[in-house]
């Protein structure tokens, strides 16, 4: 789940957010096109792109509560053409997620269906 089909560079967050995800959806394969992570392999999901964000376990010490630095990154992830946004919330302070979500709710509100929230 977190090896890159181009480069074969493995990307351990996104390794084990797939794991985690994979069955939710039917089973995900990675994804060939660097737009997204992973692409839905059955069932209603198949053929749907998902793309990761999130912070990675430790990360979050180097983001400060208004999370300044993130959030372009997540208005990145919402114009991209993927089916999904999976919002890995896991490992950010109570303050940091609150902020993460605001920002969608205010910038993103139209497009809340195609987030998926790992907590």
């Amino acid at each position: 789940m977190g090896t890159e089909p181009r480069g074969g560079r493995y990307r351990p967050h996104e390794g084990e957010v797939g794991a985690i995800i994979e069955d939710w959806f039917g089973g995900l394969r990675r994804s060939p096109d660097p737009e997204a992570d992973w692409i839905g392999t059955s069932g209603s999901y198949e053929g749907k792109t998902f793309d990761l964000i999130g912070l990675p376990r430790g990360a979050s010490a180097f983001h400060s509560d208004n999370m300044e630095n993130f959030l372009p990154a997540v208005d990145m992830h919402f114009l991209k053409s993927v089916d999904y946004i999976v919002l890995d919330v896991r490992f950010m302070t109570p303050a940091q997620k609150e902020t993460v979500l605001r920002h969608i709710n205010a910038q993103w509100a139209s497009e809340k269906s195609r987030l998926i929230l790992v907590e």
